[in-house]
């Protein structure tokens, strides 16, 4: 899915709203500072003069023929700045004096990278991808999701034996990916029957790395590939492209239940795809699937099982699904 102009447009205002907000907080305390610091008040109109006066020379020495005229016009700014430097330096004299701290007419900004922009020179900030992925996960329903798939609900209680031993090799291999997020390409791929905690391992990757502010996307295999067909076939050529690049560039991409999307010709391109552009630009994927690794590599073919295998930590869980055995234990104490 990708983000239309209504939604760029609402970025770009929440954006907008950030700066007005900040600016009008300077405003509020410049007043303050007025009305506590005369002397303050008359620093800043006295700027102001200079700068109009500076203006003016400059223009009257442009506009004037003789070889000189670029000499003046440097020692007009020259003037200029060391008055304001002047200036400054008592206004943090005043402000020292009067007890007010000498950023107080600064305050943060919600992000300091971007300064409320959204980009850092001609490139996106981190902050208004993770703005535009928001989009993605309400319709993902990714916040929903992580609210039951995350490490404040982490349990071995459902796995036994090997099945235990399998779900801490899963976990210690969890913890490995988040420390190393970053320096180490390798992504994760959880394979197994149905209800074993595939998804849940995925969801508290992705909190923690949410948490960080890392741009993770999320999505099923089936939501996933309809949104990517709907752009080919709507002939959405600039959706297609945005869309695209978003997956290609996230720091995280999650596809959850791979093999249910209808696999075709189409779904497996895209697929090869997905995985080799982000193999080439080192960005990580997670994957869930319940069929075997058998099935993986007669339905998707080496051509797409090797890249899952060779690019990720395989991650086998297996136990009793969890989803009956929670169900069981709710009717067992209803029973009783």
């Amino acid at each position: 899915m990708a983000l239309n102009g209504s939604q760029y447009a609402d970025i770009q205002s929440a954006y907008s709203e950030r700066r007005r907000k900040r600016s009008y907080l300077v405003m509020q305390r410049k007043a303050e500072i007025y009305d506590k610091i005369p002397e303050f008040k008359e620093l800043d109109a006295r700027v102001a003069n200079l700068s109009v006066e500076c203006t003016r020379k400059m223009i009257l020495a442009a506009s004037g023929n003789d070889t000189d005229s670029e000499t003046r016009k440097k020692e007009y700014l020259d003037s200029l700045h060391k008055e304001i430097e002047k200036i400054t330096a008592r206004k943090s004299e005043l402000l020292d004096m009067a007890g007010i701290p000498a950023d107080y007419l600064d305050p943060p900004y919600e992000c300091d990278k971007c300064k409320d922009t959204g980009y850092v020179g001609d490139e996106k900030c981190t902050c208004l991808k993770q703005m535009e992925v928001s989009f993605l996960y309400e319709y993902s329903n990714m916040k929903s999701w992580l609210e039951d798939n995350n490490y404040s609900k982490l349990s071995d209680e459902y796995y036994v034996d090997e099945e235990l031993t399998g779900f801490r090799n899963a976990v210690a291999n969890c913890r490995e990916f988040i420390e190393n997020f970053g320096n180490d390409p390798r992504g994760l791929f959880f394979y197994g029957t149905p209800g074993t905690g595939k998804s849940f391992l995925s969801g508290c990757v992705a909190k923690v790395l949410l948490d960080r502010g890392y741009v993770v996307i999320y999505f099923s295999a089936k939501r996933l590939f309809d949104l990517i067909s709907d752009a080919v076939y709507d002939n959405d050529r600039s959706g297609r492209r945005d869309l695209m690049e978003t997956l290609y560039d996230c720091d995280l991409l999650i596809i959850d239940d791979l093999g249910t999307e209808g696999v075709n010709d189409f779904s497996k391109n895209i697929l090869f795809d997905l995985l080799n552009e982000r193999m080439i630009r080192k960005n990580p994927v997670i994957i869930s699937t319940n069929m075997s690794l058998d099935i993986l590599n007669t339905t998707y073919r080496e051509r797409i099982s090797s890249r899952i295998l060779s690019s990720n930590r395989i991650c086998k869980l297996k136990c009793k699904d969890i989803r009956i055995q929670k169900a069981n234990c709710i009717e067992n104490r209803q029973k009783k």
